[in-house]
């Protein structure tokens, strides 16, 4: 995408400046509005009276800082237009475009040897404090936004609602505010695998890397959280004189999940996710930036109704070629599996707006078999987890009076009742798979993306 974006204030000012007697205030102006034309670089350039590679530099320049590329003294100056007062304008001061990511240096140790580390840039002072997005209902796609923007719309409604949470998730009063504002970063994170092509990598990807951080954290939490619910579960199913038997896998539990919150926390509160948040604010609320060049007269395909039918139907074909496993499927499969079908259901999640009524029906099955699998997954880390502990048992218990050590009975149950679980969830999976490998399955996808 080569275009840039004004409104009729801004227009109005830049044309204004481009009238200026001072020719590189003028020139750069100039360069905006031919941008703004949908001139490409070179005749942008040309008509600006600059070259290809200042042009590039400076329309970066405007999509980052927009009109303060003239500096607050150069506007009031051009405001003055008409009333016969004209002063010269500062000199330029030129600043590297902050790309938000990490930077390589080389440092030497302590017996002479180079190692590389990395080092953060202060960037968040470049990058205007525009105030946090607030929840929507839908993001507000069209069929005719380019996938950049629609991404950009898809970013913000998510990031809204990561924000939305982050007040509830850092007081812990209520687990569900962290429940959802995980799976707000997850749909940020997946949706990076849909939008990507769209957007510049180093850019794009460097807010990757501080979603994955923050899921990270946010996902320790949540696993502890669900062991937890799980077993508490399984104890309200027992008699009353056997619900204490778990205790020192809950107290282990309690334990981890309150330093898992503290590192949360420490991590929320910290310069780096106040930085990402206001990069990445920038980025969701700004039209146009970091969006991918484009070059050449061939024109490529980046509107909605253009690439959406073949987002989905990548990722269906993903999904289906699990098909010849099913029945033989291995456990990091299944697992793999599931997340082919978060892509899949996800993607139409994005895009509903523009599918018809039954893209609603797939999703509603597909995230039946990611919840089976889901299930699944968290049977199997449970069974991995008490294997480990029981390992330990023995070890732990050594250091107790004889009389005072316990009875790792009710441990070896729930170990069973987990492989039980699991067990369960198996050999279940191929006739939920069945429900999903239909025809009416695919029709309801074709149907789903025939308006667009």
């Amino acid at each position: 995408m080569t275009s840039i974006y004004l409104d009729p204030e801004e227009r109005g000012r830049l044309e204004a400046i481009a009238q200026s007697t001072d020719t590189q205030l003028a020139r750069r102006a100039r360069l905006i509005l031919a941008y703004a034309d949908d001139m490409q670089t070179i005749d942008a350039a040309q008509a600006a009276g600059i070259s290809r590679g200042r042009a590039r530099y400076w329309k970066r320049e405007f999509n980052r800082r927009r009109l303060a590329i003239f500096t607050s003294e150069d506007i009031q100056i051009v405001d003055s237009l008409g009333t016969g007062t004209q002063e010269r304008i500062q000199s330029e001061i030129v600043q590297p475009e902050p790309d938000n990511t990490l930077e390589e240096k080389t440092v030497v140790g302590n017996k002479g040897k180079k190692a590389k580390r990395k080092a953060k840039k202060d960037i968040d002072i470049n990058y205007p404090n525009l105030p946090f997005p607030e929840p929507v209902d839908k993001p507000g796609i069209l069929a005719d936004d380019t996938l950049a923007e629609a991404g950009r719309k898809v970013f913000l409604a998510q990031f809204a609602t990561m924000l939305w949470h982050e007040a509830g998730t850092r007081s812990g009063e209520d687990i569900e505010s962290l429940h959802d504002m995980r799976v707000a970063t997850r749909r940020m994170r997946a949706a990076f695998d849909v939008f990507t092509a769209a957007f510049r990598k180093k850019i794009f990807l460097s807010y990757l890397t501080e979603l994955r951080h923050v899921g990270r954290l946010l996902g320790k939490v949540r696993d502890l959280d669900v062991f937890n619910e799980k077993a508490a579960r399984y104890l309200d199913s027992l008699p009353d004189d056997n619900r204490n038997g778990l205790d020192p896998l809950l107290s282990m539990w309690q334990t981890q999940l309150s330093e898992a919150r503290l590192e949360l926390v420490a991590y929320l509160d910290s310069r780096a996710y106040q930085e990402f948040k206001v990069n990445f604010n920038y980025f969701v609320q700004t039209h146009g930036y970091a969006v991918q060049r484009t070059t050449g007269d061939t024109p490529i395909p980046n509107r909605v109704y253009e690439v959406v039918p073949c987002i989905i139907y990548t990722r269906l074909a993903k999904v289906r070629a699990y098909s010849s496993v099913i029945n033989s499927a291995s456990i990091p499969q299944l697992h793999a599996l599931r997340i082919e079908f978060k892509k899949l259901r996800y993607a139409m999640e994005y895009f509903s707006e523009v599918l018809s009524s039954e893209a609603r029906q797939v999703v509603d099955l597909v995230k039946k078999l990611q919840d089976h699998l889901g299930d699944l997954h968290d049977s199997d880390v449970a069974c991995q987890i008490l294997n480990n502990f029981l390992e330990n048992w023995d070890s732990g218990q050594a250091g107790l009076m004889l009389t005072e050590r316990q009875n790792p009975e009710p441990l070896v149950n729930y170990l069973a009742y987990q492989y039980a679980e699991r067990h369960r969830l198996l050999i279940t999976f191929p006739d939920a798979w069945e429900r999903f490998d239909q025809p009416e399955v695919r029709r309801n996808i074709a149907q789903a993306i025939s308006n667009l």
